[in-house]
């Protein structure tokens, strides 16, 4: 029987199954290319070919000195050509490749030749999908194919897709040159420091000069080498901490000795160590951000003394009119202190009296207010240079000092010359009539334009950092699914357990960026309330349920809680319990029992939080809700937080016209409270 008179359409059960590629390569007439009958095939041609239809990985086998190609229905789905169809079976590689011909064909014409396996990663090769070219990556593997008699007669090829990592990889690589930009240009001290080292990977203008360093005495060298002033005082502790227990650590006016200008000086630094994690939720490295705040500690340090100073006088003076002669000279003494202090750091003061109202200024004071120093000011004169958005609160404090005796502390903006706006610290006392002098209230303004700038344009770039980094964080938390997803399909039981540890410090890291776009909202006045009926106890069973699924080291019980229906923001009220009970659980003891409750009190409706922990001593208490304060104690040192918490818990429930305070006593735990109005 000739070649022509064969069979072409019998069954070869190498040609079983293959889907849609199956099908094609059993019902195509062999006769009419080289190849011929299917029967009269190498023995390895059949056995590679029956591999590639029954894979699910995309797979290619060139065939011959023609290099007739063989491909499976998943490197269809790859190549996403749909002129596939239309060839036929056996086609040469030149037509099934087309375009990426010219990078493949070298490659298997090296193996055709008697040449080793060939692996290519992440090789660029341009594909037609829906008709449009894309730039495709793909990881290729090509090994050869013998005959029975030895000698290579065809070549296997695999192809994975790794476009999706190769863009993600330049994606990261340019969110981190944009990041390295940010910090660079930052007007705060930023510097990153890689491995137990500490080695200088990054580092900003600001920072080099805050260390009192040039770029080359520490860019990629190890911080403590660098600067080995750093050694005695306890620095590398506070990294080692970090580097280990992945906790961050916040210090405030923190005295630090540094080599400056040829000699060691005392800088008071407000700054924060942060931990850097890689990919697999391993700490590779630490993020410094701080800025120097010694010359407004030692202002203050300098005004503290000599007002404690002047109160010592003062007491002594009245106790004994023998010593009147001594104490009128140590009152000069100090006055003359206190001139010198008020000069030193350019404060201005003023004298009211109580009974006629009488305005007396210094010529400071009029400078900052704008005003001339040749004509008398009143006390409505210097109202009227601030701004009406911050008259009335001014006001409103300066009349609760004379009702109530309590001391006067406010910052706020002022109008001077020129209409240019300037920031002061105002602090005033009432000295009620004794006697011997008419009542008066009296203090000093300190300018601290620079210091409220400073701290306006840190709030900006933590506010544009914390933006800049949700918008790429939330892009990984996606991938990170993708993976999971997949991980889970193919029962990758290792790479879902580390994409799920991923995950969590992922959301670790968004949990804090979120905290702090809300301090940046916060102040800017953008945060919004967006009120809705609901239950409370609806809202509190929600959050103890969803915290209890993932904390067992503590149990938290619902001891009572009315249905009550409260109009407010719910999802702000919610982060306000959650925080609550957070906080219970990290300053308490494993196995402890925090017990919430809520109930309807006269015209609000209360919600408390009570724990059996730590516990906070009463000159915490009356700080607790300021903005970055965190109680500092042995007990406290290796719990992990910024201070943000409490702040924006307070923030949220002063906003809906509630109220939110606390009662501790050490060692004997917490109660928190907070109340929203009913009606």
């Amino acid at each position: 029987m000739s070649l022509a008179e064969e069979p072409q359409h019998q069954n070869h059960p190498f040609l079983n199954s293959g889907g849609e590629m199956g099908t094609l390569l059993r019902s195509f007439d062999w006769s009419t290319i080289s190849l011929g009958n299917p029967h009269r095939w190498e023995q390895s041609l059949k056995t590679t070919l029956g591999i590639i239809l029954n894979s699910k990985f995309p797979m290619l086998l060139f065939w011959g000195k023609e290099l007739n190609c063989f491909y499976n229905d998943a490197f269809i789905y790859i190549s996403g050509d749909s002129t596939l169809s239309s060839l036929n079976p056996g086609a040469t590689g030149e037509l099934v490749w087309k375009e990426t011909w010219v990078k493949i064909q070298p490659m298997i014409i090296d193996v055709m030749k008697g040449g080793d396996a060939v692996w290519v990663e992440d090789q660029m090769l341009p594909i037609y999908r829906r008709e449009k070219r894309k730039d495709v990556y793909l990881t290729l593997s090509a090994s050869p194919v013998n005959d029975e008699l030895g000698i290579v007669a065809g070549v296997l090829m695999t192809c994975n897709e790794t476009t999706q990592k190769v863009l993600q990889q330049k994606k990261t690589k340019e969110n981190e040159r944009n990041l390295r930009l940010i910090i660079l240009q930052a007007p705060v001290a930023i510097a990153i420091l890689r491995g137990p080292e500490y080695v200088v990977e990054i580092v900003n203008s600001k920072a080099l000069e805050l260390w009192g360093r040039k770029s080359a005495d520490v860019f990629n060298k190890p911080i403590l080498q660098a600067m080995p002033e750093l050694l005695s005082q306890g620095i590398k502790d506070l990294l080692d901490n970090v580097y280990e227990s992945g906790e961050p650590f916040v210090a405030t006016e923190l005295p630090i000795e540094l080599f400056r200008k040829n000699k060691l000086e005392t800088a008071y630094l407000n700054f924060v160590y942060e931990p850097l994690f890689d990919l697999e939720g391993n700490i590779n490295g630490l993020i410094a951000i701080g800025t120097e705040v010694s010359e407004q500690v030692r202002t203050r340090h300098q005004i503290e003394e000599t007002a404690e100073e002047l109160q010592a006088i003062n007491e002594e003076m009245l106790s004994s009119n023998e010593e009147l002669a001594l104490s009128n000279e140590r009152l000069e003494r100090a006055e003359e202190m206190l001139r010198f202090s008020v000069e030193a750091a350019e404060a201005a003061t003023w004298h009211m009296e109580l009974e006629t109202r009488k305005f007396i200024t210094s010529n400071r004071l009029k400078q900052l207010f704008g005003l001339t120093t040749q004509a008398e000011v009143s006390y409505k004169d210097v109202i009227n240079k601030i701004p009406e958005d911050h008259r009335s609160v001014v006001r409103a404090a300066i009349l609760l000092s004379f009702r109530e005796g309590t001391s006067y502390h406010m910052e706020h903006p002022i109008i001077g010359f020129q209409g240019k706006k300037r920031w002061v610290r105002a602090l005033g006392k009432l000295y009620p009539a004794n006697g011997r002098q008419q009542g008066h209230f009296s203090g000093l303004i300190i300018d601290i334009t620079e210091e409220k700038e400073n701290e306006l344009r840190k709030n900006d770039f933590i506010g544009m950092v914390s933006h800049e980094l949700k918008t790429p964080l939330t892009s990984v938390m996606g991938y990170i699914q993708l993976l999971t997803n997949k991980a889970k399909i193919a029962e990758d039981t290792f790479g879902y357990s580390l994409l799920q540890k991923t995950n969590v410090q992922v959301k670790k890291m968004s949990s804090m960026i979120n905290g702090f776009l809300n301090i940046s909202r916060l102040e800017s006045g953008k945060i919004l309330i967006e009120k809705q009926v609901f239950n409370i106890d609806e809202l509190v069973k929600e959050i103890i349920e969803e915290l209890q699924f993932t904390i067992t080291s503590h149990k938290i019980n619902l001891s009572l809680c009315e249905n009550i229906q409260v109009n407010a923001d719910r999802e702000k009220i919610g982060s306000v319990v959650s925080n609550l009970i957070s906080n219970a659980i990290k300053y308490s003891p494993g196995g402890g029992e925090i017990v919430v409750k809520c109930a309807q009190k006269e015209n609000v409706m209360e919600v408390t939080v009570e724990d059996d922990g730590i516990g906070i001593n009463s000159e915490d208490l009356t700080r607790l809700f300021d903005r970055f304060y965190r109680v500092e104690n042995l007990n406290t040192k290796h719990i992990s937080g910024f201070g943000i918490g409490l702040y924006l818990s307070a923030e949220i429930i002063e906003r809906h016209n509630g109220k939110i305070w606390a009662s501790s006593e050490p060692e004997k735990g917490s109660v928190f409270y907070f109340n929203l109005p009913l009606s």
